[in-house]
Formats: C-alpha cells, structure tokens, sequence
C-alpha cells in the first residue's frame, strides 16, 4: 500500500494559479482553461502519491 501526502498550498502559489486561469479565460477559451485545470488537479494526484517527482527546494522544505 503506497503512503498518500497532502498537499498545501501556499497563499503565493494558490494566487498564481488563480491569476494563470484568469489569463488562460482572457487569451482563449474555457477549453483551454478547463485543459490546464484537468493537468493541475493530475500533477497533483501524482504528487501526493509520490512527492520524489518534483526537485525540493532544501532551504524551505517545500517542493
């Protein structure tokens, strides 16, 4: 059984998302919007099934 890990984020990371949505809306359609949301939400997936995927940053402990 594979250990699951949550996923926080932090008030800097959760505006830039919203902010590259927002553009996404502006600059295409909710297609494309609705494209990057569906990536994000699998990135995270894989992430909290396994936090290796992405390098961490050792001065703050975060990846």
């Amino acid at each position: 059984m594979s250990k699951s890990y949550s996923i926080h984020w932090t008030q800097e990371a959760a505006d830039s998302y919203i902010e590259t949505l927002v553009f996404i809306l502006e600059k295409w359609t909710i297609k494309e919007a609705l494209h990057f949301e569906t990536l994000t939400e699998e990135l995270l997936a894989n992430l909290s099934n396994n936090s290796k995927l992405c390098p961490e940053l050792k001065m703050l402990k975060i990846r």
